[in-house]
């Protein structure tokens, strides 16, 4: 059995890919980033607030953020997880997931299993393809999840 670390850390040595760039606005360890303002060199949280975002990856547990409370402050260097095995946080709206699970990011940049159940409340979703659940949770928990972006995605309104 898996000791469970924290949101962002790396949960197994396998080869990955990341990318280093700026962050705008605070962005948490272990949840989902868009490309920002300059898709070449910027990303920001996921926070589902517009259809036309494109998911960049997971923001990866680094000692360059603020440890104090696990995030990367604005302006910081952040690791883009782009592929990897990594512990993320399930969100509080998330259903409970199993191993082998397909993996959506919920409009708060947190994890949840698709497929998403759409609404018209303005906020969105994205449901990744190339991503699946590796352990098992239930809302609030830190589980792991395996990706590899680029992946195809669909986005859904919440």
């Amino acid at each position: 059995m898996d000791a469970k670390l924290n949101a962002g850390q790396l949960a197994t040595g396998r080869s990955g890919h990341a990318d280093s760039m700026a962050g705008e606005g605070d962005i948490p360890f272990g949840t989902a980033v868009k490309y920002g303002t300059d898709p070449e060199k910027q990303v920001a949280a996921w926070d589902g607030s517009a259809a036309a975002d494109v998911l960049a990856g997971i923001a990866q547990y680094s000692v360059g953020g603020d440890l104090d409370n696990s995030k990367y402050a604005d302006g910081d260097s952040v690791t883009v997880a782009r592929k990897a095995v990594m512990w993320v946080k399930l969100s509080d709206s998330a259903a409970d997931v199993t191993r082998g699970d397909k993996v959506a990011v919920r409009d708060d940049g947190l994890f949840d299993k698709a497929p998403l159940t759409e609404a018209t409340n303005g906020v969105y979703g994205v449901e990744i393809e190339d991503a699946e659940f590796k352990s098992a949770g239930s809302a609030g928990d830190v589980v792991k999840v395996e990706f590899n972006l680029p992946s195809q995605t669909t986005t859904k309104q919440l």
